[in-house]
């Protein structure tokens, strides 16, 4: 026996004494027996198969410590070594080629973009009177109403139909939404950057938490099947960050609008793609395209974006926007990672 799979056997044997004293003169032998045998198959195909067999007996414990005490035992036990070559192999990689989403699902994935720059447009109409006749705050309201109703039975649509892609956006800015009250509830006076980073890898962090919960559970699945989705996430969350970044700016709701609009045609790219390589190279580039306007437009308007502390002007800016770059990348070289074949058919 190699010394990795005695440690994990010896842990394994000391977290069944958290199990009621029958459960274990029952089922504890065979538990361990069990557990060893598998632990060292998993050891067979490497020390990450052996990793995951660990991670998921201890993410299972709790739920088994509760069936357990609850005095209702399973009449057995049966385990089998796992099978992670979909992690890295073909047949959970998207297709090279896909048919482009009908039309109409195009409207309704391009309807957030437009939904939200008509929420930036309510603010200006309830704040200046370009028409004297109309009732400018009435007016404002109005618009913010029917928006927000909008983009909210177009979000329920979304999570009813299990998350097409059109609904993406819409997802993306629920999580955003929510992940900035969070974190600006950790530090409201001036968040680190380290929190800006976090509110980007919040989609990332909903989408991984929803695989254990069923209703979500649909979402992690699309995503997982095509990683270049998540783009789709993050767009809804960036019209939302950009709403934070420029803050208190000039002219704050017309800039804004502008690197929404800059996003909508890659959507729509996106949306219409037949190729992966076109589904893995849009999205980083809608991305740049947006940025790069945002620093052309004026250096100043960066100083304190999202009321981080980057005093140090656009270098600063310039790193992490490299950042949100890579993130945006992520997507195809997971998909890349995952066609390796570390095992090839012949040696197994």
């Amino acid at each position: 026996m190699s010394t990795p799979v005695l440690w994990v056997t010896r842990l394994y044997a000391s977290l069944l004494r958290l199990y009621p004293p029958a459960y274990r003169q029952e089922l504890g032998a065979e538990m361990q027996t069990v557990f060893h045998q598998v632990a060292v198959d998993a050891e067979r195909s490497g020390w990450l198969s052996l990793l995951f067999v660990c991670w998921r007996e201890l993410r299972d414990l709790p739920g088994s410590l509760v069936e357990a005490h609850r005095n209702h035992p399973q009449g057995g036990f049966h385990m089998r070594t796992p099978d992670y070559s979909h992690w890295f192999g073909d047949p959970q990689s998207p297709p090279n080629e896909v048919e482009p989403r009908p039309w109409r699902e195009v409207f309704l994935g391009v309807s957030f973009f437009i939904l939200f720059i008509l929420l930036l447009i309510s603010d200006i109409w309830s704040r200046y009177d370009y028409l004297p006749s109309i009732n400018q705050r009435a007016f404002g309201t109005t618009i913010l109403i029917i928006s927000l109703v909008l983009l909210l039975g177009f979000l329920v649509l979304g999570v009813v139909r299990k998350y097409p892609d059109w609904s993406l956006s819409y997802v993306g800015f629920a999580i955003s939404m929510l992940s900035a009250i969070a974190l600006l509830a950790i530090n409201n006076s001036q968040p680190t950057p380290l929190i800006a980073i976090l509110f980007f890898l919040s989609p990332a962090l909903a989408i991984l938490i929803s695989r254990w919960i069923k209703p979500l559970r649909p979402l992690w699945q699309k995503i997982w099947l095509d990683p270049t989705r998540l783009g789709l996430v993050t767009m809804g969350l960036m019209a939302f960050a950009y709403m934070l970044i420029l803050d208190d700016t000039p002219y704050e709701e017309f800039v804004v609008s502008a690197c929404i609009v800059l996003v909508i045609p890659f959507v729509v790219l996106y949306l219409r793609s037949r190729r992966l390589w076109q589904r893995v190279v849009i999205p980083p580039i809608g991305f740049l395209v947006a940025w790069i306007y945002c620093i052309c437009f004026s250096v100043d308007l960066f100083h304190q974006p999202l009321s981080v502390s980057w005093y140090h002007g656009l270098d600063l800016l310039v790193r992490i926007g490299l950042l949100i770059l890579a993130w945006f990348l992520a997507p195809g070289l997971w998909i890349l990672l995952r066609r390796v074949k570390w095992i090839s058919a012949e040696e197994v």
